[in-house]
């Protein structure tokens, strides 16, 4: 079972399993992580799905405290792509609760790790998040070429749900940009792959980016 440790000392190991240094700003950053994980009778998968719950229902602090008790798990069974993918959805929560510098930080080196284990899919996840990122530090350069990073690896996989999240993506901070008629054209094939997949929510919310743009144009 998860062994007692605090959040700074987990971050750390997360640093130290990548061979990156924790900075200052990392440690003060993750402070609110302070808190000693509690054993559990439930496996590590079981407590990242308990945290993406939590996640959903807007209970930030609880999901964190889940998703460190899986690292720990994952870790101890050197379960590498499953610490990707935790690390991966630490660095939301974090953007979600305003701290977008360690976010980004924690991000890359979930793409960095994905990228050591050939898990091509995990890296495009991680470019697309990057991008978003970037996007809300109106670094739009940068968050293009991290979602058209992850758009070349999706189309390899020939992922199409993926390539219409990034598509969407695209078109959004196009429309940021005020190049509006280039934001429709990412609409617009996200719509196209949407419809084929049959992905009614994926249509409907597409729909909604068009109309907004509508306005505009």
């Amino acid at each position: 079972m998860v062994q007692r440790c605090s959040g700074v000392v987990w971050l750390i190991c997360i640093f130290a399993l990548l061979g990156t240094p924790c900075d200052g700003y990392a440690v003060r950053s993750v402070q609110f992580l302070a808190n000693s994980a509690e054993p559990g009778e439930i496996s590590a998968q079981e407590t990242v799905e308990q945290a993406r719950k939590l996640s959903t229902e807007g209970k930030l602090d609880e999901a964190l405290h889940f998703y460190q008790q899986a690292f720990q798990e994952f870790q101890r069974d050197g379960a590498l792509s499953e610490q990707a993918a935790v690390m991966s959805d630490i660095a939301v929560l974090l953007r979600r609760m305003g701290d977008v510098k360690q976010s980004l930080a924690l991000q890359q080196q979930a793409v960095e790790l994905y990228t050591r284990l050939g898990d091509v899919s995990g890296k495009a996840k991680g470019l697309r998040r990057i991008g978003v990122l970037h996007r809300h530090n109106g670094n739009f350069e940068d968050a293009i070429a991290a979602q058209e990073e992850a758009l070349e690896l999706l189309q390899q996989l020939d992922d199409q749900d993926g390539i219409a999240m990034v598509l969407i993506n695209l078109g959004t901070i196009y429309g940021d940009l005020g190049r509006l008629e280039e934001a429709r054209t990412y609409f617009d094939r996200a719509l196209t792959i949407y419809i084929r997949l049959e992905n009614q929510q994926g249509v409907s919310y597409t729909y909604g980016n068009l109309g907004q743009l509508s306005l505009y144009l």
